[in-house]
């Protein structure tokens, strides 16, 4: 038997049934059993969704006059902190539900109107009221109008 048919030979063995019993595989040119072992990935821990999470934040005010009257990154740390509160607010929420949190920021003030869909209590949405009238307001020049919106999760 040349070469040729040698390799032929080992490729057919390699590919039936009999080469391999339980995971082990035989070299039919050496005769030699190697053992294989497939890895199957952990499974991973379920991440859980966090009990407050800011779903999105829709601007009402357009993007020239808002760029007039804020600067980006104090809306920016103004939201955080906005959603700092809200898990606060919610932190022994035991209900699925959804919070609409609308602002109109003016120069020294913000008014805050909440709207909540969902076994949302009363007593958290409350809570949540006086957090946000209570923060500093965000520095404007002038009227920014925006919405919150937050996924609650038991």
């Amino acid at each position: 038997m040349n070469r040729k048919d040698s390799l032929l030979a080992a490729a057919c063995l390699l590919l039936s049934p009999l080469a391999h019993a339980g995971g082990a595989w035989i070299d039919p040119v050496s005769g030699q059993t190697y053992a294989a072992s497939a890895a199957a990935p952990t499974r991973e821990k379920a991440r859980s969704a966090p009990k407050v999470a800011l779903a999105r934040v829709r601007m009402l005010t357009e993007q020239p006059e808002l760029e007039r009257r804020v600067s980006i990154a104090a809306l920016s740390d103004y939201i955080k902190r906005v959603e700092a509160q809200a898990e606060s607010a919610f932190a022994a929420n035991v209900t699925r539900g959804a919070v609409l949190v609308d602002f109109t920021c003016k120069p020294g003030r913000a008014a805050v109107e909440i709207g909540s869909q969902g076994g949302v209590h009363s007593a958290a949405l409350e809570d949540l009221h006086y957090r946000l009238q209570s923060m500093t307001p965000l520095a404007v020049r002038g009227e920014v109008a925006f919405q919150t919106e937050f996924h609650l999760h038991p």
